[in-house]
């Protein structure tokens, strides 16, 4: 008589095939050698803070095609007596070049960027001169970007949300008076918002 497998001993007899199995295809190591450990989830990758998010400029259609990404304004600003172009003032805390949006915006604005940082408006960020807690770059980079908001259909709110992933460690009202200051000094012709 042939003896029957029975449930227990069917699985058993899986496991071992699977086992080794395993192992022959891991080059003949061990069972133990087989079994993998699963893998730590990779953190997801850090976004640049310094680049805004994509739709929140469109640019008017009066407005020239901005150069491409990396080739950068040949204008040059003076700001606190050093002559810049986008690539060297945006790109210098960017770590990248100055994107379409800010070059279009640098060729618009840039002339009053120098006004715009030492206006003596920009609030517990940036009044203190040498000593504020952004540097002018950023804060040219902000007051830009508000211009940019401005210009489109952002909001206040929009503005601050941005400069809270620059600068956490803010209050959010520490932020108005870069936004609400960009349309009397930076980008004057345009009406302040809300």
């Amino acid at each position: 008589m042939r003896p029957t497998m029975t449930g227990k001993t069917l699985l058993a007899a899986a496991l071992a095939a699977t086992l080794l199995t395993s192992c022959s295809s891991n080059g003949g190591g061990t069972a133990q050698q087989a079994t993998t450990q699963p893998q730590a989830a990779q953190p997801p990758a850090q976004q640049n803070p310094y680049t805004p998010p994509a739709d929140t400029f469109t640019p008017p259609a009066t407005t020239t095609t901005a150069p491409a990404r990396g080739s950068g304004s040949a204008k040059t600003v003076r700001i606190e007596g050093k002559d810049y172009t986008c690539d060297q003032l945006i790109g210098s805390i960017a770590n990248e070049p100055c994107s379409p949006q800010f070059n279009a915006a640098y060729e618009k604005w840039g002339d009053h960027i120098d006004d715009y940082v030492n206006s003596g408006h920009l609030g517990p960020l940036g009044n203190q001169g040498n000593n504020s807690v952004l540097s002018y770059e950023v804060l040219s980079f902000l007051g830009l970007y508000a211009c940019i908001l401005n210009e489109s259909d952002g909001t206040s709110t929009d503005f601050v949300n941005y400069g809270l992933k620059i600068h956490p460690d803010a209050a959010r009202t520490d932020f108005l008076p870069l936004w609400f200051n960009a349309p009397k000094y930076l980008c004057t012709e345009l009406p302040a918002k809300g």
